[in-house]
Parts: structure tokens; C-alpha cells; sequence
């Protein structure tokens, strides 16, 4: 009988797939499994998964006899736990615009796929200490789960500052004296 061990692992790894992974009974003396395949249930996030033993390999020293033993397999659990994703945000300092704004959030740390965020908490007007919050809309690549994941840092603080009116300032250099002539006069800018 081949048993594979019970392994945990956090998502987006592999498990180990050795003779180390496995317990044997019934092997004739000097006899080993040398070469094992193991096989997960599942690659997304669970707590009750399972890891399939299969094509074992049995030597006595260097000469294969597994075709002298009828295997039993019995699987294995597996549990995959959730990566922790940090979120970053940018864009927490904004102008007035006469629209709703918020803050731009994004996750990092993730290789292979892209986690599409949904940023709550837009503001129109002018103000601080705004707050944001950031869920997982989607993902997209590889499992496309967002149960895969489990994010952090998910709100933050941000402003709207007033608009700034730029005004031109006009000098005006200087107006002589002038007799009135019935024409328009204009000043020297």
C-alpha cells in the first residue's frame, strides 16, 4: 500500500512530489519505491483536497521488480491556502474637477495573473481624510479566482484639494498724460 502524506501549501505553489511524500507497507525486505508520481486534486485555493499517488516505481538495488506487487494507492489531503496579496494605492491627493474621484489601487506580488480591483468611496467635493476601500472584481490568467487570494491593505485615506484659479496679472506700464481729442486712447501694456 502507497499513501501519500498530507500537504499544505499556499496558492501558486507546487506540491512536493517526492519518495519522501509517501508511507509504503507490504514491500518484500531490501525493496523501495524509488520513483513516485503525485498528483493534486486541485491547484486553486481548498481545505479539502486530495493528493492521488500513482506509477511507483519498486527496485532491489538497481534491477525495477514493480511488476511483482499488485499496489494499493490510498490519497492523500491536501490543503491550499489563500496568497496574501498587499494592495498599493496611488493618486490620493486629488484636485476638484466637478466629478466624482478616488484613488487608484493596485495589487502586487502576483505572477502569472493580474487581479482587477474595485476601488469604493469616490468624493466630488472638496475635502480630507476621504476613505477608500478596494474588494477583487476579477482576475484574469491562471485560475481566475479571486478566492485565490486574500488582500491586504485594503482602504485608505484621501483628499481633494480646492481648484486653483490661475489669474494673469496684467502691469500696465503707463498711461501719459493726454488731451481729450474725441478718439479712443489706449494704454501702453
Amino acid at each position: 500500500t502507497i499513501t501519500a502524506k498530507p500537504q499544505t501549501i499556499t496558492y501558486g505553489e507546487s506540491i512536493s512530489n517526492t519518495t519522501n511524500d509517501i508511507t509504503v507497507e507490504g514491500l518484500v525486505t531490501n525493496h523501495s519505491v524509488t520513483a513516485i508520481t503525485l498528483t493534486p486534486s486541485t491547484s486553486a485555493y481548498t481545505t479539502n483536497g486530495k493528493i492521488t499517488p500513482s506509477a511507483a516505481t519498486v527496485k532491489v538495488g538497481n534491477t525495477t521488480v514493480t511488476s511483482n506487487y499488485s499496489i494499493s494507492w490510498v490519497d492523500g489531503t491536501l490543503k491550499i491556502n489563500k496568497k496574501s496579496v498587499a494592495v498599493t494605492w496611488t493618486n490620493t491627493t486629488l484636485t476638484y474637477n466637478n466629478a466624482n474621484q478616488k484613488p487608484t489601487a493596485s495589487a502586487t506580488g502576483v505572477t502569472g495573473e493580474t487581479i482587477n480591483l474595485t476601488v469604493s468611496g469616490e468624493k466630488k467635493d472638496v475635502g480630507s481624510n476621504y476613505s477608500a476601500t478596494v474588494t477583487c472584481a476579477s482576475v484574469t490568467g491562471g485560475g481566475k479566482d479571486c478566492n485565490n487570494y486574500t488582500l491586504t491593505n485594503t482602504s485608505t485615506t484621501f483628499k481633494i484639494n480646492a481648484y486653483n484659479i490661475n489669474t494673469t496679472k496684467v502691469t500696465i506700464a503707463s498711461i501719459p498724460d493726454q488731451t481729450y481729442t474725441g478718439s479712443k486712447i489706449e494704454p501702453t501694456l
